[in-house]
């Protein structure tokens, strides 16, 4: 029995799932931030394409990331 395959999203999709331009997702793949691409195709003509849970795992651990207080110098905490 073959077990689902996760739904492959293109770059407009998640790029309209974060609410970003398609170029922020492009910058952010050079830069080794954002969900994790899947590259296809050869190296010339390659195209992107993002598993759903990978998108869904990006955006939970950047809330995550945003939910606790900003610490600044000196270890003290600012609500």
């Amino acid at each position: 029995m073959a077990l689902p395959i996760d739904p492959l999203l293109s770059t407009k999709e998640v790029a309209r799932i974060l609410g970003v331009h398609p170029n922020t997702l492009w910058k952010w793949r050079n830069k080794g931030y954002g969900p994790m691409p899947v590259e296809i195709g050869p190296r010339d003509d390659r195209t992107y394409r993002y598993r759903r849970r990978d998108v869904e795992r990006f955006i939970e651990q950047s809330s995550h990331e945003n939910r606790y207080p900003k610490t600044r110098s000196k270890g003290k905490t600012y609500l």
